[in-house]
């Protein structure tokens, strides 16, 4: 018994270590994200569903996968591989328009779970105990630890309230590969800016969401008076202007090795 455990030591020793995954910190998306942007032709619906989207009054002729690119591009980019060259985006029935549709799904969580969360954030007020920046405000250190480390982490972005919209897919995800936290100000503002692959601007190596954390009023609590924590985002991306976040969090991503052959 000996025997075989010192053999089986030895031969842990000798065996060659897996490398580990490279940093989420060195993507750059004019490297490693996808040239096309993240706008497909035809319906996202599978079948006689997608038939029946386009021939429905004013459906829309294009849609994005943004989740899917996010965790595609995370994929090849933590297997060592480049992402496809291709300058245009993938069809229905092309490997990698079927994966990246896979990789969509597997962003929204088992039975699509994440997107009724989209719904449950687009219907909470923007500040108070209870809103997207206080929800934000806690989505946030477990974000910062996984950035530290170097693991990839997929953000969805709530861009838009239950007042102007009930479609989840208003929304937007992208994928952050660092965050860093600045000091607190004189006005009692503490900036976080997380830095982004966001797949509708390819290329953007400036991208970011910049989120301020801060209070907003106070609220009684019993016989006293307690700040309102919250958070305050916005997405950036060199000559656009800024868009408005109501709310950050971070979707389930598991890496994935590509398929051969993309």
């Amino acid at each position: 018994m000996r025997t075989t455990i010192a053999i089986t030591s030895v031969i842990a020793l000798l065996a060659p270590a897996r490398p580990a995954p490279p940093s989420i910190r060195d993507f750059r998306p004019s490297a490693h994200g996808f040239a096309f942007a993240n706008s497909f032709t035809g319906s996202p619906l599978p079948g006689a569903l997608g038939g029946l989207l386009a021939a429905a009054a004013g459906a829309p002729s294009k849609f994005g996968l943004c989740g899917g690119m996010s965790f595609v591009a995370a994929d090849f980019y933590l297997a060592g591989r480049a992402v496809p060259t291709a300058g245009a985006a993938p069809r229905r029935g092309q490997p990698l328009y079927e994966y990246i549709y896979a990789r969509q799904v597997d962003s929204l969580g088992p039975g699509v779970e994440l997107a009724a969360k989209f719904s449950r954030w687009m219907d909470a007020p923007d500040q108070g105990p209870v809103s997207a920046g206080a929800f934000t405000l806690g989505a946030l250190p477990p974000m910062l630890e996984r950035l530290a480390r170097g693991e990839p982490v997929v953000l969805g972005l709530v861009l838009t309230d239950s007042s102007r919209s009930r479609v989840p897919w208003n929304n937007h995800q992208v994928l952050a590969c660092e965050g860093a936290l600045e000091d607190e100000s004189s006005r009692g503002v503490t900036r976080c800016t997380l830095r982004i692959y966001d797949p509708n601007y390819p290329r953007a190596d400036g991208a970011s969401v910049r989120i301020d954390l801060r209070a907003f009023g106070l609220s009684r609590v019993g016989h006293d008076l307690a700040p309102v924590l919250g958070a305050q985002a916005v997405r950036e991306v060199p000559g656009f202007r800024p868009t408005r976040v109501r709310g950050v969090f971070d979707m389930p991503y598991e890496p994935r090795t590509p398929p051969d052959g993309l």
